[in-house]
């Protein structure tokens, strides 16, 4: 019986063990990616305007291994309105893949969006209702 239960554990540390490596290797590979092809961010962040609909610019991207799994990092986040007035700054972001989903729909699938120290401004007014104004409406 101990056997068996010492090969169970073992296949499991196995199974743990591959999954840490292919891990490591997808980070690995996306930061060669956005090294080498700098269009490739652009079709990172076409893909937040696709799962937010907010339109997304940052300064640089990276990619590293975040508490959900592979994400990408990027630094001097901005989302803008259509007519490109930023609405929201924040000093970075990072957008959590979905490991499985990408590897189903064999894509980038984003599986959550978090902006760091996000910056945006309201005007409330005497009536209690509530607007978002862009960054330059306070300038």
């Amino acid at each position: 019986m101990s056997s068996r239960r010492n090969r169970l554990w073992r296949w499991i540390a196995g199974a743990v063990l591959a999954l840490a490596a292919l891990t490591v290797l997808a980070v690995v590979g996306l930061k060669i990616v956005f090294d080498r092809l700098p269009e490739y961010q652009q079709r990172v962040a076409v893909l937040v305007r696709e799962a937010t609909g907010l339109r997304l610019s940052f300064d640089s991207l990276d990619a590293r291994v975040g508490p959900y799994g592979p994400e990408i990092y990027f630094a001097g986040a901005r989302v803008v309105d259509p007519d490109g007035g930023v609405l929201v700054t924040a000093r970075s972001g990072r957008a959590s893949l979905a490991p499985l989903r990408s590897l189903w729909f064999r894509r980038l699938e984003i599986g959550r969006i978090v902006l760091e120290s996000p910056r945006l401004n309201l005007l409330i007014f005497p009536d209690r209702h509530v607007e978002l104004v862009g960054q330059a409406g306070f300038t």
